[in-house]
């Protein structure tokens, strides 16, 4: 079904897009992000919910459901209907979770690059502060199933802007190489046996294994959030 909002006895603007609610529980400031948000005929409270996980939403995801239905919250964030921006949902009121698939594809089949490279599409187009951006990208990586391959940035100061589809990254001076450092490597000078990097093949950020083990993320001057998924390595063939 659509969700929408009904004020004064009509029918408003459908809400949709990432909806930020804030709530307090036991005295602890929180922050969900909802994919959508409105009532139902009989005044409930309507939450739509993507999720790639085969057996639902996480028991986390649920808890804080469940917190919002006790406690109540403030939907702080912005959305494209009429129901945002200070809006109060009061304490006790009954959410009901309902999953959405469109008529072309499910989001349960889109591949997690696809999902995110949407995502980011959708803040590039929110006037929000750069800070607030970057948590949404946090916490949407955080609800991924599949992390595979997946980079999102670990703090807002190394980002210049979110921008349509991608991130644009404050890059350290020289990738953070020691000046003098690099060099070219061929087949007879400065090959190392074995390679990694995180993130997807296609990328430019590889390094050779210290015998100690892989390089840190700081080691390496990547602004990302630390992802095991996203881990590559393998050997050169002489």
């Amino acid at each position: 079904m659509d969700l929408q909002t009904v004020e004064s006895g009509k029918i408003a603007s459908k809400v949709e897009n990432n909806i930020t609610i804030k709530m307090t529980v036991d005295g602890v400031e929180q922050k969900i992000r909802v994919d959508a948000i409105g009532f139902d005929e009989a005044g409930n409270i309507r939450i739509q919910e993507y999720t790639t996980a085969q057996n639902g939403l996480k028991i986390s995801r649920q808890n804080l459901l469940e917190d919002l239905s006790k406690y109540g919250g403030t939907i702080v964030g912005a959305g494209k209907g009429d129901f945002v921006g200070g809006v109060e949902i009061p304490k006790g009121t009954r959410i009901d979770v309902v999953s959405q698939k469109t008529g072309n594809f499910s989001i349960d089949s889109t591949p997690n690059y696809i999902q995110v490279g949407r995502y980011t599409t959708e803040l590039s187009k929110i006037d929000l502060p750069l800070e607030e951006k970057v948590i949404r990208l946090q916490e949407f990586y955080s609800d991924l199933s599949d992390k595979t391959d997946i980079n999102v940035p670990s703090d807002p100061q190394y980002v210049v802007a979110v921008r349509d589809g991608w991130v644009e990254y404050d890059w350290p001076k020289n990738l953070g190489y020691q000046e003098g450092t690099v060099q070219s490597i061929t087949r007879d000078s400065g090959l190392p046996d074995q390679w990694d990097r995180f993130g997807h093949m296609g990328g430019g950020n590889f390094s050779d294994i210290p015998s100690d083990g892989p390089y840190t993320y700081s080691q390496r001057a990547i602004p990302y959030v630390e992802n095991p998924n996203a881990y590559h390595k393998g050997t050169f063939i002489r």
